[in-house]
């Protein structure tokens, strides 16, 4: 089953035309690497989501819109290292939340600018 990742990069796929064994063959990797990030069993590290989002973008002409933070979600990780201390404790005391009531999530919803809840559905 795909992550939300792997569902990002294979709707790009189909926009560009093209099939994740061309894909692999231009990037340089198998198709089983390629299937292996976005079933979830390999992380998407951040050199592989650069070069996913130049592959798209200089050759389809694609912007892929939600990469990184479908990449976040797919590894189970969120890089702390570049945010100050008090965003540190911000993101970590976010991640603890136990249960967010619908209507305090949309408001998280509306501050961040993001557009669709998380199905927890896709992300097993």
């Amino acid at each position: 089953m795909h992550t939300d990742y792997g569902k990002i990069v294979r709707k790009a796929r189909v926009d560009a035309g093209i099939t994740m064994a061309q894909m692999a063959i231009s990037m340089g990797v198998s198709p089983a690497y390629l299937s292996a990030m976005e079933c979830g069993k390999r992380n998407v590290s951040e050199a592989w989501l650069d070069r996913t989002k130049c592959f798209f973008r200089e050759r389809h002409g694609l912007i892929v819109e939600g990469l990184e933070c479908a990449a976040d979600i797919s590894n189970q990780t969120v890089d702390l290292s570049n945010l100050s201390g008090s965003h540190r404790f911000l993101v970590a005391s976010l991640a603890r939340l136990k249960s967010l009531s619908p209507d305090l999530e949309l408001e998280f919803r509306k501050l961040l600018g993001t557009a669709e809840p998380h199905n927890e559905a896709n992300a097993k």
